[in-house]
């Protein structure tokens, strides 16, 4: 297959130990060397040389296909191939020895002997890792709108300094200086926001049956399985807890609710919601600041004008543009639309919420999988499981007074229920 060792990829040639050089030395005295399985190898010619002969070549063959295919997918073609060979170990043609690259995968976590498989599972290769994470962070997912912080531990505290610029008292302040004045002095007024993880589970049994196609199983556990967890996370960002998943922007003490106006239909928008609710959203949060609405409420936006004095839509002031190619989803106010399930119901606190998605604080920690072919054995199915880490919460948690006297701020603002 190779007319020098120094041709085999750097797999094998870990595996394969020697040089044309070595092996052309005795025979007899490599022999005497060499050990397979604690065994010293058996003399030339015997039926044990050419069964350990064989094996060698085999693990060669093995290394050849790791170092070919790719170091990041650890030999696998895809992550379907990766997950049957998981499942094929388990067969009884194997005679209990798993694929060499399952082996050569084993995290640090896995058992002294690699031929027990049920002390720990294989690690999926992380190259595959690497794709769900990336169908969880697509381009057009909330988490990247908010400030993302990554983390290695299962929490994360920030300084944070929520004095206003126009306060008077605490924290950095200025003064106009006269001349031979002596200087004031001012320091920051710091808090800390701590923000602990919460774990997200997703635990996929696959069949043996499913296990078999191995596009099937891209398609359930690699596409699917992201869905929910990036769907699960947009939730919990809109309208989480807090406890045991992040604290979302409706229970936070800082978000606006809007009252409902006098009379107003039960579950309706109307403009004169809109334009309230932008108006006690910080004036530094509106050029950045996202409408979140109901899916069902498109149907009341795609309407919403303002009439002039006398009534006359037709010379009234639109408040919603249709999708462009910036704002695919359409606009309010000049602000971008994101349609979510995960919003209330129209006519519900949450149906629509308006705020700067910078100002809300999350903390991710890195996707962990595991694949185990033994949690139910008795019922030939395989499990894959997905564990993410992530915490988040608003910046802040109280309103931001006005300096002369007008309405108190936020950063994020709702309606009140219409019913």
């Amino acid at each position: 297959m190779f007319n020098h060792a120094s041709e085999l990829p750097a797999g094998a040639r870990a595996l394969y130990g020697s040089t044309n050089t070595d092996r052309a030395r005795s025979r007899q005295k490599s022999a005497a060397r060499a050990a397979l399985g604690g065994e010293p190898l058996a003399r030339l010619g015997t039926s044990e040389r050419f069964r350990q002969d064989r094996e060698l070549k085999q693990a060669i063959a093995h290394a050849e296909v790791i170092d070919r295919v790719s170091t990041r997918q650890r030999g696998f073609r895809d992550f379907g191939d990766f997950l049957t060979t998981v499942r094929n170990s388990s067969k009884r043609e194997t005679q209990g020895r798993p694929d060499p690259r399952l082996v050569f995968n084993l995290g640090p976590g896995a058992p002294g002997n690699e031929n027990v498989g049920t002390d720990g599972g294989f690690a999926v290769p992380p190259s595959f890792v690497g794709e769900v994470v990336r169908k969880i962070l697509q381009t057009n997912s909330l988490l990247l709108a908010t400030d993302a912080r990554t983390t290695q531990s299962n929490s994360l505290s920030i300084p944070k300094d929520e004095t206003t610029p126009w306060q008077t008292s605490g924290g950095i302040q200025v003064y106009w200086d006269g001349e031979d004045a002596q200087e004031a002095q001012s320091k920051p007024e710091l808090t800390a926001a701590t923000v602990k993880t919460c774990k997200l589970i997703a635990l996929v049994p696959i069949t043996d049956e499913l296990a078999d196609d191995s596009n099937a199983l891209v398609e359930h556990v690699s596409a699917k399985t992201p869905e929910k967890i990036a769907f699960a996370v947009e939730s919990a960002i809109i309208a989480g807890i807090g406890g045991t998943r992040p604290k979302g922007i409706l229970a936070s003490a800082g978000t606006i609710i809007v009252s409902e106006e006098s009379g107003q239909t039960a579950a309706t928008i109307v403009p004169q919601n809109v334009v309230k609710m932008w108006n006690r959203v910080l004036p530094s949060a509106r050029r950045n600041g996202t409408w979140l609405c109901h899916p069902d409420a498109d149907l009341q936006l795609q309407q919403m004008v303002f009439s002039d004095s006398a009534g006359d839509v037709t010379a009234s002031a639109p408040l919603y543009q249709p999708p462009t190619a910036i704002f695919p989803n359409g606009s309010i106010l000049g602000r971008p639309i994101y349609f979510s399930e995960g919003c209330s119901v129209v006519g519900s606190v949450g149906d629509i919420v308006f705020g700067d998605l910078s100002a809300y604080l999350s903390v991710t920690k890195m996707l962990r999988s595991d694949v185990s072919i033994h949690l139910w054995f008795d019922y030939n199915v395989t499990a894959y499981r997905f564990v993410l880490r992530i915490g988040g919460q608003p910046w802040t948690d109280s309103l931001v007074p006005s300096l002369n006297g007008g309405v108190s701020r936020g950063f994020f603002a709702t309606l009140a229920a219409r019913s």
